[in-house]
């Protein structure tokens, strides 16, 4: 898989064996964008002139979290580390802003944690479960 982006301020996934775009291009950015960046687990980093980072699941091509604000001035360029738990900026300004973006271990917990909500398959007060066939119960706040 190889990502591309450009002034139309998306991002595209493309089949490099096929040559042929996959999916939708992903859209959230504001402004141009300037660099991608895949991380081990698959995740994809964006940026834009404007200093703003987003995170995307290729799978679903949905935003991950809300965007990470590096500064005013544009980025150029991204980087993940080895185990891709740590994400790299920088940009006109003249510095490189590190983020901390490791997903948790146990991310359903997490998620419902946020959510305010039981985890998946824990017992519930009224009986029950909160299964993945429950599909109330599966959710988290979505990003902007």
């Amino acid at each position: 898989m190889l990502a591309s982006a450009g002034t139309d301020k998306m991002v595209r996934l493309w089949d490099v064996a096929t040559r042929r775009q996959i999916g939708v291009p992903l859209s959230g950015h504001d402004e141009e964008v300037t660099d991608v960046a895949f991380a081990p687990d698959g995740r994809l980093a964006s940026a834009d002139v404007g200093g703003t980072i987003r995170l995307w699941d290729v799978a679903t091509h949905r935003p991950i979290g809300a965007p990470l604000t590096a500064s005013d001035l544009a980025l150029r360029t991204l980087a993940f580390n080895p185990d891709g738990r740590t994400l790299a900026a920088a940009g006109d300004d003249g510095d490189t802003r590190l983020w901390d973006v490791a997903l948790p271990p146990d991310l359903a917990g997490a998620l419902c944690t946020i959510a305010s909500r039981a985890p998946p398959n824990s017992p519930r007060p009224n009986g029950g479960s909160t299964s993945p066939t429950n599909r109330s119960a599966r959710y988290a706040k979505r990003a902007p």
